[in-house]
């Protein structure tokens, strides 16, 4: 076994030996939480090795030993593509605390990754930029506008239908596309329907198939309308918002029988 004297370095062979294990790990699924622990590769030796990436400059990354806490700079250019990938991707997260990671979340879908960032909610009677249950596995995106003669009046039903059967809920979040073309409208149509969910400025934005292409493309014309998609943004269903959460109820209620049958074969 290959193990890197990055780790060894002031380590009994005994602690070594028992963390063996977790030195050749197969890739594990990304937790919800940010971790910036990992595995990583040497390209040139072969050599993997535990460490937390602390900090990042153009040529190094400072890893932290997990055992021995010491900071040692890493060339970037022996580090293999995989990891590369890796430190690019959440490159905004180097330097932050556990306690700040812990209040993070990486979405694992592809909506949730383009959406991430980009929305707001109501909060204290102010329209602020707060992210929603981005690792849901659906997500009803609600097409509506302040102006719409419809859409205000459908939105008492569904707001009580997302309280009482959607925010309990980790599968499942609702993404109001807001129509409104003024950002003042969008503001007080959410403030004052003290609305739970978080509000893409659909209507607002410009160059909408940039900020986020999915929402563009489940976009079906006439307002309000609610679209049942994936977690990748692909269309499952439409209808009313209680009709999709029903919807939702069926494909979980089926994913169980699946899981419960597989158990017993």
């Amino acid at each position: 076994m290959i193990v890197s004297k990055f780790l060894m370095t002031g380590i009994p062979a005994a602690a070594l030996i028992a963390c063996t294990p977790f030195l050749h790990a197969a890739p594990q699924e990304e937790a919800d939480i940010p971790s910036m622990t990992r595995t990583w590769t040497n390209k040139e030796t072969g050599a993997t090795f535990q460490a937390r990436l602390a900090g990042l400059n153009s040529v190094n990354a400072i890893m932290q030993n997990v055992f021995t806490k010491k900071k040692i700079p890493f060339p970037l250019k022996k580090l293999s593509r995989e990891d590369l990938d890796w430190i690019d991707f959440h490159k905004e997260l180097v330097g932050k605390t556990d306690a700040e990671l812990a209040k993070m979340v990486i979405p694992k879908g592809v909506l949730g990754k383009q959406l991430k960032g980009l929305t707001y909610r109501e909060k204290d009677g102010k329209f602020v930029k707060m992210d929603g249950k981005w690792n849901a596995r659906y997500f009803i995106l609600y097409y509506s506008a302040s102006w719409c003669g419809p859409c205000r009046a459908s939105l008492p039903r569904n707001l009580e239908v997302y309280r009482d059967k959607i925010a309990p809920r980790k599968d499942l979040e609702v993404v109001l596309c807001s129509m409104d073309h003024a950002l003042e409208g969008a503001q007080k149509w959410a403030v004052s329907n003290k609305m739970p969910w978080p509000v893409f400025l659909f209507g607002y934005l410009d160059n909408l198939s940039k900020e986020s292409p999915l929402i563009r493309k489940n976009y079906p014309g006439p307002i309000p309308s609610l679209v049942l998609v994936d977690a990748n943004g692909n269309k499952i269903a439409s209808g009313s918002m209680d009709g999709l959460v029903r919807k939702v109820e069926e494909l979980a209620s089926a994913e169980k029988e699946k899981e419960a049958t597989a158990e017993s074969e």
